[in-house]
């Protein structure tokens, strides 16, 4: 088995949780991978999502949320499009209970008008809901998805570099931070303000 590390986290009880993408006997195909450990370095359990396609499905992030005491994970799913003879790809989003059960998994094509699209980065919203930054050959794109993992709107933004972080500010705009460093304040239509 071959694990590649994703982001590590503190889980619910402060213990050290790990998110990764892992595949076996040197197969092409990749899953989601959990895993939960002691601070003395021991493994407590281990969980592994495969995606729908069966092909990769790599981890960027997971965020812990408070209000329902569960796990956001935010990663990107790729498939085989018969007829192109290549792999696209979908942002995947798995919400599972803090003993690794899962409760939905989503997979939404969010993308710019372009392919292979792919989560940068995620930020939840205190209501539950999360802002989530993708990008494709294209451009970005900007989607609030709800509590029940439903996309509650999504805002392409073209003519921007690549954004690499988002974030929500107090007065609802989003700030995103571009690859060559510079940052964008967008109202909540996508507007720079």
């Amino acid at each position: 088995m071959d694990c590649w590390i994703g982001t590590i986290i503190k889980d619910e009880l402060k213990n050290p949780l790990i998110l990764g993408y892992v595949s076996y006997n040197g197969s092409s195909n990749q899953c989601l991978m959990l895993m939960w450990f002691d601070w003395d370095g021991n493994l407590i359990k281990n969980r592994q999502y495969p995606n729908k396609y069966l092909a990769s499905d790599l981890s960027k992030t997971i965020k812990y949320i408070d209000q329902d005491a569960s796990y956001l994970i935010f990663g990107t799913a790729c498939g085989y499009i018969s007829g192109y003879g290549y792999y696209d790809t979908e942002p995947r989003f798995l919400k599972i209970t803090t003993d690794g059960e899962i409760v939905w998994d989503k997979y939404y094509y969010l993308n710019s008008g372009g392919v292979f699209p792919s989560i940068q980065d995620a930020y939840t919203i205190s209501n539950g809901s999360s802002l989530v930054l993708c990008i494709d050959d294209r451009g970005n794109s900007i989607s609030v998805i709800d509590a029940l993992g439903e996309i509650e709107k999504t805002i392409k933004l073209y003519g921007y570099p690549y954004l690499i972080s988002i974030n929500r500010d107090d007065d609802g705009n989003y700030r995103c931070v571009a690859r060559d460093g510079r940052i964008f304040i967008l109202n909540h239509d996508g507007y720079s303000s």
